[in-house]
């Protein structure tokens, strides 16, 4: 009898023993007891969307296609072997891993699931890890009428969270099967702005790559461009990204950056309006008749491989496909991927807008190069005068600063005459710096020139120096050559338009040509004066009727700077652009020009007085003892201490140690001399000096005058001289207005 007790025990243990192997191996009692439904507030799976590496699609029309996983990119095993497209598959994988259920739906007996669309028009998907394991298998059916919120969006305060459509899914797992639930479509609309079912229409052929280059352009070694009547190749030395391109075919050339960057863009943006089979459209051979361009990629494999190229073959446009181009892509071991794309390549489609001309690829500045790897300028001209730029150490600061040395060489005394040598104008210096690296060039003029007297380029005015920190130094030559420029205006108050000088002469001769159409008229109902139309040579003006309409010719002669690159012998190179008049004058050669805004190099601590004198007001004398800071004051014959504000004073000492000029003027400038004949403002500073000795010597006096520019009240600058230049300047209104503080108490 003792045996029946220990034979129920041990049953016991052994059904015991075989749940808790079920819970451990299956995650739960499903098996035995069957599922319960989820909750609303539960996500319907738990994974992460980058472990996905397998998917399996069956599709409302029983289309069923494969995806797998291949390193960084997806394909298509079935049913087509071909690249698969990144950017749906990204949104399959986000889909599934954001089901969050909104509704459990438990269909009551007698209901058919196709009320769901979960039948005729039921999506099936099945996702599996990189290493295999299941991680998701479940049927999409239609969507209902409820909207729901993303929970896991992060909403900003005082801002509407975004809602999406629900949709039905139904679990395909064992024990799940049973419940459906209403979950939200959650997108990112930067990724996907189609709803979920949309990328199973067309027997899955959404899920074909559709870029016309798989692999992102931006990791490209070389870029080959071909049409009918030209070819481009574009190289670069590394993958890095500061790595700069250049144009190596037909021309060594430097290349814009915009350029380069709105192409590498524009070629990983090209997509197939449709992606058919290779043989769906019958096409010729891809000979140079047939084709509008090929464009080849090469890759980088390493930093010293790179990859056989990737060509794509774009046919001309075919009436029958709304006029859309044949693509064919070859692949890098040769053979063909298998699939025929459809782009647009009209005017205004993204191919269009590729840059895919010499002229718009290369440089457009007068040096293409790059301003933070330069560490020394020089420009010179003819005359032997040289400005010389570098950093030097700021022995107060601890910092480099650009510093300007400004020399003659005086070749019959076989020495140079230094006019400045100082810290640079910080104004003139980005003017420079513009003018050289950023500011377009006029024009391309020649690619092949064999005389550079053409250009005036054998006795050049400028000859600039650029020397950059890995030790190179690089020279351009800027010559003059006087040059007539023509002028077309429509006789009844016409706006002057510049021509070409084939159309100046095509109206000269009474024949209609295309620019004439450019022309415009004034929209002021003011005639242009007759001193305006000198400019242009319109101010006597040939004289021609064409088409009823009555034409004003002119013509002016003037000098057309042009440039070019200097070999290792200083010698013309082939390349010659023309640089506009307006780009040579932000390189004087004058010392005055690259003076330092700061007008006194003083400490405050060395002022001992101060003499204030306003046109129609007395003179005001501050005196001041730096060790005991004691202020003195007198105004005319007054003694006025008692009514001076010492922390004004102080603020005045400041600002007259901070003056900063606005612009040098030189020493040449009459109106600026008549106007301080009689100066509206005199200011004079006294500094200590003290000899090696330790012994004081008198002080040194710095005076400065000033007058505004023009009669009106409000003035917005004002004419400047101090005795320590010989030079005249402006100064801004508001530094003016700051040394008018007034220093006395009422």
């Amino acid at each position: 009898m003792r045996l029946l007790p220990t034979f129920l025990i041990i049953l016991l243990t052994a059904c015991l023993g075989t749940l808790v192997f079920i819970q451990q191996t299956q995650g739960n009692l499903n098996f035995l007891f069957g599922a319960k439904p989820l909750e609303a507030g539960d996500k319907l799976y738990h994974f992460d969307p980058d472990s996905v590496g397998r998917i399996e699609i069956t599709n409302h029309d029983g289309t069923k296609a494969t995806v797998i996983k291949k390193g960084a990119g997806w394909t298509l095993e079935s049913p087509w072997k071909d690249y698969a497209d990144p950017r749906r598959i990204h949104a399959l994988t986000h889909f599934a891993s954001k089901l969050h259920i909104q509704d459990v739906i438990t269909p009551e007996k007698g209901d058919s699931l196709a009320e769901y669309g979960l039948q005729n028009d039921r999506i099936s998907l099945k996702m599996f890890s990189i290493d295999g394991k299941p991680l998701c298998d479940f049927s999409i059916g239609r969507y209902t009428s409820w909207w729901a919120f993303d929970p896991e969006h992060e909403t900003p305060p005082n801002e509407t969270p975004p809602t999406f459509p629900t949709l039905i899914v139904q679990p395909n797992e064992k024990g799940q099967n049973k419940y459906l639930y209403a979950c939200p479509d959650i997108n990112d609309p930067t990724n996907r702005v189609e709803s979920i079912r949309y990328l199973f229409a067309k027997n899955l052929r959404l899920f074909r790559a559709h870029q016309v280059f798989y692999n992102h352009p931006k990791f490209a070694a070389e870029i080959t461009i071909k049409d009918s009547k030209s070819e481009i190749t574009l190289k670069r030395s590394s993958y890095k990204p500061n790595t700069p391109w250049k144009l190596t075919k037909p021309f060594t050339l430097d290349t814009s950056p915009d350029a380069i960057k709105k192409l590498i863009e524009g070629l990983s943006g090209i997509e197939a309006r449709e992606v058919l089979e290779l043989n769906d459209i019958p096409l010729p051979e891809p000979t140079s008749e047939n084709l509008s361009h090929t464009i080849s990629i090469r890759y980088f494999l390493g930093e010293n491989q790179i990859s056989p190229p990737i060509h794509a073959s774009v046919y001309k446009p075919i009436p029958e496909q709304k006029n859309l181009s044949p693509v064919i892509v070859q692949s890098k071991d040769g053979s063909k991927r298998p699939a025929l794309l459809l782009v647009r390549t009209d005017p205004n489609s993204r191919f269009a807008a590729l840059p895919m001309q010499v002229s718009s690829l290369r440089n457009r500045t007068l040096t293409s190069l790059n301003p933070k790897l330069v560490n020394q300028v020089q420009i010179e001209d003819f005359r032997g005068r040289t400005v010389k730029l570098k950093p030097e150490k700021d022995p107060h600061e601890r910092i480099f600063r650009w510093h300007a040395q400004i020399y003659e060489n005086n070749t019959s005394a076989e020495e140079s005459v230094i006019n400045y040598d100082g810290a640079v104008n910080d104004v003139q210096f980005d003017t420079l710096f513009r003018a050289l690296f950023n500011d377009p060039i006029k024009a391309f003029t020649d690619d092949a020139s064999t005389n550079p007297t053409i250009y005036g380029l054998d006795t050049p005015d400028r000859i600039i120096r650029i020397g950059m920190i890995d030790g190179s130094t690089t020279s351009y030559a800027i010559g003059a050559k006087l040059s007539p420029t023509y002028y077309i205006r429509l006789a009844d108050n016409g706006t002057p338009l510049e021509v070409s000088p084939e159309a100046f002469k095509s109206a000269l001769d009474g024949v209609p040509h295309p620019d004439l159409s450019k022309l415009t008229r004034n929209n002021s109902d003011t005639p242009i004066s007759a001193n305006d139309l000198v400019a242009f040579g319109l101010d006597r003006p040939a004289s021609v009727e064409i088409d009823n309409k009555t034409y004003h010719l002119g013509k002016i002669v003037s000098p057309r700077y042009f440039t070019c690159r200097l070999d290792s012998n200083d010698k013309p190179t082939k390349h010659v652009v023309e640089i506009s008049a307006a780009t040579i004058s932000k390189m004087p050669l004058q010392a005055f020009h690259w003076k330092d805004r700061r007008l006194w190099n003083i400490n405050p601590v060395e002022f001992t007085g101060i003499s204030l004198r306003k046109s129609g007001d007395a003179q005001l004398q501050l005196s001041y003892d730096f060790y005991s800071e004691v202020w003195g004051a007198t105004k005319g014959p007054k003694n006025v201490t008692p009514l001076l504000n010492p922390h004004k004073a102080d603020k005045l000492v400041k600002r007259l140690s901070n003056i900063k000029v606005h612009k040098w003027l030189g020493q040449f400038a009459l109106t600026a001399e008549e106007k301080l004949t009689f100066p509206e403002m005199e200011i004079e500073v006294r500094l200590e000096q003290i000899d090696e000795n330790g012994n004081r010597l008198p002080d040194l006096k710095q005076s400065l005058r000033i007058s505004g520019v023009s009669e009106n009240e409000i003035q917005h600058l004002y004419y400047g001289k101090s005795n320590s230049s010989p030079d005249y300047f402006l100064l801004e209104a508001a530094t003016v207005e700051s040394l008018k503080i007034d220093v006395l108490s009422d």
